[in-house]
């Protein structure tokens, strides 16, 4: 009687047991159904520490979306690492990036010493980006916390091996467009592999995250063509996922691709139900097949909220500063050597186009360039945004626009669509109405400015920040916030 007591009792407890379990993983995950779940960070979190690599896929790059899904992830693993002090835990998250950008991010990101960034990397990316690793900052210095009260450490490493970049490797800059185009297709991805490989090799009890393309998840032997001239046959390829898989297995990667979806996109089907969540589902689950299903693969929908509106990333190289010019200046004279290089030339012919637009001047080359910064050492960005010159030249680049498709271009300058599209009929309507028209695109310009502008520029961004929004904050991403609130409909975390 005794003995069946004590066998009923442990069947009972390891029943309670396992309710308890199934409780709690449906809790932690948010399961709607067997496949389905609609708290993806945590769970992607959670693999970080499971598997050796879990490969991140963006599609968009730049998105302040999938950035916000990134930093989420990234907060989950360092919680879920908090509850456990018996180890330590190494983390690198390799971004699409060359070795000398990361570098300038993973200093930043350990020290808090902006300079290097913002004088090296941030006047050629995005805004968005930056923000980013803003973010990742504040996430370190919630690591640091952490590791004060354990004894095992928690460490995050920010890696890049790509080979194009701040690197600007000669050979790459100076190949012809068929010879730039087969190396994307052959040897970029296996390029990036091989030091990866070595790298996990000699680091074998870290974790990785790596966030690239969603691209780069599409495993066998895959057509490449972005659109380049090779003929078809030549444009057949690896990508990344393939070599890691090829040296470590196909059990040694889990693969996520995040992506943002027009909600009406989902209107009667299974998805339809998960309007305005995020959700993680096999990619076989998934009806829009942009990357070919495979094992370990998972989609990320990420939601944005209605109604949809296409949202643009915010270039530094097009922001209206003296400082923006000089880094400009500084890069232009590196570009030119390696001219009339395929690469070089769409790095060229990008920048001097932003040239064009900050100063009004089509300059020839960067010795134009620097004679035109030393006569004109007032230069105003703000200024020649209110100026007629200013508001006539848009006008002008707008009638273009029809015919050589730059509106993509004017939203990127900060110029709504809306504006375009309602004071654009004539030149004398948009003449009396410039003040209302580039109010947004003067705002996007003070973010920028205020970020990295010299300080006498910074003060001028920072007053009309505060008159256009009505909020004064130390720190330029909370402006970037207010924005994507006020005019998009979303509200950062």
């Amino acid at each position: 009687m005794k003995r069946t007591s004590v066998s009923f009792l442990s069947l009972l407890l390891v029943s309670v047991f396992y309710i308890l379990v199934i409780i709690t993983v449906s809790f932690s995950c948010g399961i709607q159904d067997d496949d389905f779940c609609t708290n993806p960070d945590s769970v992607i979190a959670a693999e970080i520490n499971k598997s050796k690599i879990v490969l991140l896929g963006e599609s968009p790059h730049s998105d302040f979306i999938l950035y916000n899904g990134l930093i989420n992830i990234l907060h989950n693993w360092v919680q879920m690492c908090e509850k456990d002090n018996s180890q330590d835990f190494t983390l690198n998250l390799v971004l699409e990036l060359d070795s000398a950008t990361a570098s300038y991010i993973d200093h930043y990101n350990k020290t808090g010493i902006d300079s290097m960034l913002y004088n090296n990397v941030a006047p050629f990316l995005n805004l968005e980006d930056i923000e980013f690793y803003n973010n990742l900052r504040k996430l370190s210095l919630d690591i640091e916390r952490q590791n004060e009260r354990r004894t095992n450490k928690i460490e995050l490493n920010v890696l890049g091996f790509e080979e194009a970049g701040l690197n600007m490797y000669e050979y790459l800059f100076r190949m012809n467009q068929l010879e730039s185009e087969r190396w994307f297709v052959n040897e970029r991805d296996k390029n990036v592999s091989l030091k990866l490989i070595e790298f996990i090799k000699n680091h074998s009890r870290d974790h990785y995250l790596l966030n690239y393309g969603a691209a780069h998840l599409q495993g066998g032997y895959v057509n490449k063509n972005l659109g380049f001239s090779l003929p078809f046959e030549e444009s057949f390829g690896y990508y990344l996922i393939h070599y890691i898989k090829q040296e470590f297995g196909e059990d040694s990667i889990m693969s996520f691709a995040q992506g943002i979806y027009i909600d009406k996109v989902f209107d009667n089907t299974y998805l339809e139900k998960y309007s305005q969540k995020d959700v993680l589902i096999p990619s076989e689950r998934f009806f829009i097949k942009e990357i070919e299903p495979g094992p370990n693969l998972f989609r990320v929908i990420r939601h944005f909220v209605k109604p949809f509106r296409r949202y643009y990333p915010h270039l530094f190289p097009i922001i209206f500063s003296r400082f923006v010019l000089e880094k400009l200046s500084e890069k232009i004279p590196i570009i030119e050597n390696y001219l009339p290089g395929y690469k070089a030339t769409q790095f060229y012919t990008r920048y001097m186009q932003n040239i064009f637009f900050i100063t009004g001047e089509r300059l020839e080359n960067c010795s134009s360039l620097k004679s035109w910064l030393e006569d004109n050492s007032a230069y105003d960005g703000l200024a020649r945004i209110d100026s007629e010159e200013y508001a006539s030249f848009i006008f002008q680049v707008l009638q273009e626009s029809k015919v050589n498709n730059r509106e993509k271009l004017l939203n990127e300058l900060g110029f709504s669509q809306e504006d375009l599209i309602q004071y654009s009929k004539d030149s004398v309507s948009w003449m009396e109405n410039w003040k209302t028209i580039n109010r947004k695109a003067k705002f996007i310009n003070s973010m920028g400015i205020y970020w990295i502008g010299y300080p006498e520029e910074k003060q001028k961004a920072k007053d009309y920040l505060i008159e256009f929004t009505g909020e004064d904050h130390s720190e330029p991403q909370e402006y970037l916030k207010w924005m994507r609130k006020k005019y998009f409909n979303y509200e950062d975390e």
